[in-house]
C-alpha cells in the first residue's frame, strides 16, 4: 500500500471560514484548495556466570508477572464510622444588653485576574513548538467538567509544563495554551506528536463566542481527524493581531506523552511529504531484509530464518503501530484493536526474538543455562501476546514494558555466553544487535517517563531497526557458510 497521498487534498471548507464572520472578512473562496501531501486523505564467562546471571533472568522474570498480577487488583473497602453521640443540649445564655449596631465595612474590591504570557506566532512564521508553553492541570478523578476548568478562579491551579514527564497514568490531563497570532496566516493545524493517546479533546471558541469541542484520538475512528493524517491533529483558526485561549483534554490507558505543534497548512502538507520519505526508506529495508530472510529459508532449512522473518514482521507492525501508521492504512476504523494490537505485535515479537537468539548462538551446546531461561521467557511471551488481547490494558502495557528489558537482558547474556565459550558467531549477534537494542532502551525508557524526549527516542529504534535487520541477514549468511566448512 502506498504511504503517499494525492495532491491537492481540500482543506474542509467549514474550517477554512472558523472566525471569519468575526472579522467580516471572507478567507478562502469555496473550491480553494492548497497542495497537501501526507498520509492518505481517508486514508547476551563460563559456566558460572552463565548460570547465575541466566536463574537470575528467570527469577526477575517470575517475580515481575507475580507482582504484575497481584497489582492488577486492587479491593478498596470503605468502613463505617461510628455515629457520634449526641451533644447535650446547652444552658440557654441570659440576654445580654442589645450591642450598638457595628458600621458596615466596605466590600473589599475584588482582585483583578491574572494576566497571562500569550505566546506569540511571529510574524512570518508558519510553524511553532509550544510545547514548553502549556500549562497543565492534573484531573486525579476524571470529573472535573470544563465549565470549571476555563473559569477566571481556577486558571491559578495550571502549572507551566517546563520538563515534565507523565509516563504511565490514570489520571485526566487538561493543557491551556494561550497564544497571539502575529502572523499573516490565519488557518493553522494544531498537531500531537504521539500518536498513541487514546482521548485529546480541544475547545476553542467560535465565532460567536460561544465555547466548541473538536474530539480526536485513537479510540475514535480515524475519519474524525481534521486531516486524515496519521498524528492527532486539529483545525485551529486565528486572525492576525488576535489572542486566544486553547484548552486540550487528554485521557488515556497508556503513556502520556504531549509534545504540541502549530503549523500552517501548507507547512504540515510539506513536512508530512517530508516524514513520508523518512519512514518510506525504513520501512522498505525491513521488508526487503525480510524477504530475504524467508527466501534464505529454502536453500539453508535453517529455522533461524523463520524465526528471523517472524520477529521483524511481527516488529515492524509494532513500529508501524506506534508511528501511527497502521491506524491510518491498515484498520482506520478498528481503534481498539490498533491499541491492543500494539501490546500482541510487540509480546510475541519478543517471543521470536527469544527463540532465535537461542537458535543462532547455539544455546544449547555452548549456553545451556540461557537455553533453558530463554525456552521459559519465550513461552511466557507468547501466551502473554495472546492475553494482551483480552486483559485490562494498563497492567499489560506495564508488562509489556518490562518484557522488552528482560528480553534484551536475556539474549544479550546468552549470546556473551556463547562468545566466551567459543562460538565465533555470536560476536557478530551481539554487533548487528547493540544499535538496535540501545533504540528500544531509550524508546521504552522515554514512554515509561524515566528521560527525556528527544531524538534517540524519537527514532534512534528506526534507524536501529533497519541497521539490524541488513546486519543480521549477513550474519545468517557468514554463519551458514562457516558451518559448511
Amino acid at each position: 500500500m502506498s504511504l503517499s497521498s494525492p495532491v491537492g487534498a481540500r482543506i474542509p471548507y467549514s474550517q477554512s471560514l472558523m472566525n471569519s464572520q468575526a472579522k467580516g472578512q471572507f478567507v478562502a473562496k469555496k473550491g480553494e484548495c492548497y497542495d497537501f501531501a501526507i498520509g492518505g486523505r481517508k486514508m547476551l564467562r563460563k559456566q558460572s556466570t552463565q548460570s547465575t546471571f541466566c536463574n537470575a533472568g528467570i527469577w526477575f522474570f517470575a517475580f515481575t508477572v507475580i507482582a504484575l498480577a497481584t497489582s492488577g487488583i486492587a479491593i478498596a473497602q470503605e468502613g463505617e464510622a461510628a455515629p457520634a453521640e449526641e451533644a447535650a443540649p446547652a444552658e440557654e445564655a441570659a440576654p445580654a444588653e442589645e450591642a450598638a449596631p457595628a458600621e458596615e465595612a466596605a466590600p473589599a474590591e475584588e482582585a483583578p485576574p491574572k494576566e497571562r504570557d500569550y505566546v506569540e506566532i511571529s510574524k512570518g512564521a508558519t510553524k511553532i513548538n509550544v510545547t514548553s508553553s502549556l500549562h497543565y492541570f492534573e484531573d486525579p478523578e476524571s470529573s472535573i467538567p470544563f465549565e470549571k476548568i476555563r473559569a477566571d478562579d481556577f486558571q491559578d491551579k495550571f502549572t507551566l509544563i517546563g520538563d515534565k514527564k507523565f509516563g504511565f497514568s490514570a489520571s485526566t490531563y487538561w493543557f491551556r495554551l494561550d497564544l497571539q497570532n502575529n502572523a499573516e496566516v490565519m488557518q493553522w493545524v494544531m498537531e500531537l506528536a504521539y500518536p498513541m493517546l487514546d482521548y485529546v479533546d480541544l475547545w476553542s471558541l467560535n465565532a460567536e463566542g460561544e465555547w466548541t469541542k473538536q474530539e480526536s484520538g485513537d479510540r475514535l475512528n480515524f475519519e474524525n481527524r481534521y486531516w486524515q493524517h496519521r498524528l492527532i491533529n486539529f483545525g485551529v483558526s486565528l486572525w492576525e493581531g488576535d489572542k486566544a485561549t486553547y484548552y486540550l483534554r487528554v485521557a488515556t490507558k497508556g503513556s502520556i506523552k504531549v509534545v504540541l505543534n502549530m503549523y500552517s497548512e501548507r507547512e504540515f502538507g510539506h513536512k508530512g511529504m517530508g516524514e513520508l520519505w523518512i519512514l518510506g526508506i525504513f520501512y522498505g529495508i525491513v521488508l526487503i531484509m525480510m524477504a530475504f530472510s524467508g527466501l534464505s529459508f529454502i536453500p539453508m532449512r535453517d529455522n533461524i530464518c523463520l524465526y528471523n522473518f517472524a520477529f521483524h514482521g511481527l516488529f515492524m507492525l509494532a513500529m508501524m503501530n506506534l508511528d501511527g501508521l497502521t491506524f491510518q492504512l491498515l484498520w482506520p476504523n478498528a481503534p481498539d484493536w490498533n491499541n491492543v494490537g500494539l501490546l500482541f505485535f510487540i509480546l510475541t515479537a519478543l517471543g521470536f526474538c527469544v527463540e532465535f537468539g537461542r537458535q543462532f548462538v547455539k544455546a544449547e551446546t555452548y549456553s545451556p543455562k540461557f537455553n533453558k531461561a530463554g525456552g521459559i521467557v519465550s513461552k511466557v511471551l507468547f501466551v502473554a501476546g495472546v492475553a494482551a488481547l483480552f486483559a485490562p490494558y494498563r497492567p499489560m502495557a506495564l508488562f509489556c514494558a518490562l518484557s522488552v528489558l528482560i528480553s534484551i537482558t536475556i539474549v544479550i547474556g546468552g549470546a556473551i555466553g556463547s562468545m566466551r565459550s567459543g562460538y565465533g558467531p555470536a560476536k557478530m549477534f551481539l554487533f548487528a544487535w547493540g544499535g538496535m537494542l540501545i533504540g528500544i532502551l531509550a524508546k521504552v525508557l522515554s514512554l515509561l517517563g524515566k528521560v527525556p524526549d528527544v531524538v534517540i527516542t524519537q527514532y534512534g529504534v528506526h534507524a536501529g531497526f533497519a541497521l539490524e535487520a541488513a546486519l543480521i541477514s549477513v550474519a545468517i549468511i557468514t554463519r551458514f557458510v562457516d558451518e559448511k566448512k
